[in-house]
């Protein structure tokens, strides 16, 4: 049996190898028309897909849904968010509404959510009134953070605090009340809280940072004299205590708790 020529196999070999990789570049070819022409269907279905959302009826805003307002009525946030009854639920900018939101003093943040097919929920968190400065006839609605939340002609029935100690020159709403001394914005804060987490400090109409090494606090027409702002809780609670073991409430006079000694206090007769 005669023998293949070592050259003829190689040949051979070589004829092979070339046959599947033809096959295989063939076979890849194939497989790259066919995921292309799935990405062009696709593209084509999806295209028809974004059309049908923004022109279908269907998806057509039909209710706007305020939460959480209780100062700003729904009807100024709907006009402030710029967004319509009748506008297609998918053209809402809802990052664009939402700075248009912040734009009012009240809101302290605003999420805008969509529910499909056709509804909007304005989701609203608003600041508190807690202060307010008293500068020609105008009140001037304040926060815990001394931001200026309105100008108003009166405040009937809003148990606000008068707040002494502000410049009354600079006065701008939507900005924080401007002041000698930055530190009183923190103090101003700290008294806020103390008020609101006592059921006897509620009864204070008044306080006065205008020294900050002198600050005071009114009950009626009984000063509580608490000195700088270190420990404010401390001497509130010190006062406290003294007014309601000599039924001081109601009273003209004055309490110094300034100091870390024994209180004084003085009532007019």
């Amino acid at each position: 049996m005669s023998k293949v020529p070592n050259n003829k196999i190689t040949y051979l070999k070589e004829a092979r190898k070339l046959i599947k990789n033809k096959e295989k570049i063939i076979k890849i070819r194939k497989r790259k028309r066919a995921i292309r022409r799935i990405v062009f269907f696709s593209i084509i279905i999806i295209s028809i897909f974004i059309v049908l959302l923004l022109k279908l009826p269907y998806f057509n805003i039909n209710k706007i849904s305020v939460i959480g307002n209780n100062n700003i009525t729904s009807k100024e946030i709907i006009e402030l968010s710029d967004i319509c009854i009748g506008n297609n639920i998918f053209y809402v900018n809802s990052k664009k509404s939402e700075k248009n939101l912040l734009k009012n003093p009240y809101i302290l943040s605003a999420k805008v959510e969509k529910k499909l097919p056709n509804k909007i929920v304005l989701n609203i968190t608003e600041r508190k009134a807690k202060l307010y400065v008293l500068n020609e006839g105008y009140y001037y609605i304040v926060d815990e953070n001394s931001i200026v939340l309105e100008k108003k002609k009166n405040i009937d029935n809003q148990n606000l605090k008068r707040l002494l100690g502000a410049n009354t020159d600079e006065i701008i709403v939507g900005k924080v009340l401007s002041f000698d001394d930055q530190n009183k914005i923190e103090i101003i804060k700290t008294l806020t809280n103390i008020i609101n987490s006592s059921t006897i400090a509620k009864n204070i109409r008044m306080i006065d940072v205008s020294d900050i090494y002198d600050i005071k606090a009114y009950m009626g027409n009984l000063c509580i004299k608490l000195g700088d702002g270190e420990k404010l809780d401390e001497k509130f609670n010190r006062a406290f205590a003294i007014i309601n073991k000599q039924d001081l409430e109601g009273q003209t006079g004055y309490i110094n708790v300034s100091y870390d000694g024994n209180p004084v206090f003085f009532i007019k007769k």
